[in-house]
């Protein structure tokens, strides 16, 4: 083979392996990614004031959107520990959601959760199967939105643990993306209720507060 027929294989040869890498890069590109940090206030209450229990929470938000729909995962592991000679428990909660955009303000998609508390006696895991909706609204200043959500799931299993009944989340705050730099942050108010059906219901509520980047627009 001539240094003329190697430069044309050459050539061709890397063509082929540039195309597929532009055409994978433009594909996260679409993707529209952000990755952060989320830290979760959280107060374990019941219709037993003696059974409530506190605790910080911390983990990871990432979320993805691709054409039209919204990909989120959240994952969040912290304590929750009550009064002397109560009984503390080791949490984590991981969270992922297909949302869909049907209006510049609202969302609505499908969520699934999974609860796993771990104490001295037991180690009790909750998986809950349900809907979501978002709502948005622009608040007048560049980049700060009001946000709501609400989730609910009919579809429930547990370990180690009573029945549940009727479970959902609710969370109400303020997102501010700056327009200027891959940074977004979000701060709210977060409650998760939990009835059993033979005996008080559980409440987990306290402030939830994140920051992430994107790494491009």
């Amino acid at each position: 083979m001539n240094a003329r027929a190697r430069v044309l294989v050459t050539a061709a040869a890397l063509a082929a392996a540039a195309a597929p890498a532009q055409a994978q890069l433009g594909a996260l590109r679409r993707l529209h990614p952000t990755a952060g940090g989320v830290v979760y206030l959280a107060r374990q209450g019941s219709d037993v004031e003696e059974e409530s229990r506190t605790g910080t929470w911390a983990g990871v938000d990432v979320a993805a959107t691709t054409g039209r729909f919204v990909v989120r995962l959240r994952g969040m592991a912290g304590p929750l520990g009550g009064p002397a000679g109560g009984l503390d428990q080791d949490v984590r909660e991981t969270v992922l959601s297909v949302s869909m955009p049907v209006r510049p303000w609202l969302e609505v998609g499908i969520e699934g959760v999974a609860l796993r508390l771990e104490s001295e006696l037991a180690t009790t895991v909750w998986r809950l199967y349900g809907a979501r909706v978002g709502l948005v609204r622009e608040i007048g200043v560049e980049g700060l939105r009001a946000r709501a959500e609400l989730a609910v799931y009919p579809l429930t299993s547990v370990k180690n643990a009573r029945a549940l009944n009727r479970p959902m989340r609710a969370e109400v705050g303020v997102a501010w993306a700056s327009p200027r730099w891959p940074v977004e942050a979000h701060f709210g108010y977060r409650v998760e209720s939990i009835d059993f059906e033979d005996t008080n219901d559980l409440r987990i509520a306290g402030l939830v507060a994140g920051l992430a980047v994107r790494p491009w627009r």
